[in-house]
């Protein structure tokens, strides 16, 4: 799982603030397909 690459670009937006609204979608986006590989694995 590649969760600390996802988190380290998440923080290193200057902009995350102002465009979380239209980023937090993405994130529960990437968090399932993540999940769902995890999951196949297991």
């Amino acid at each position: 799982m590649n969760l600390e690459k996802i988190s380290s670009f998440t923080i290193d937006r200057p902009s995350i603030d102002n465009d979380n609204e239209h980023h937090i979608p993405i994130w529960l986006h990437l968090a399932n397909e993540q999940f769902q590989e995890l999951f196949r694995k297991i």
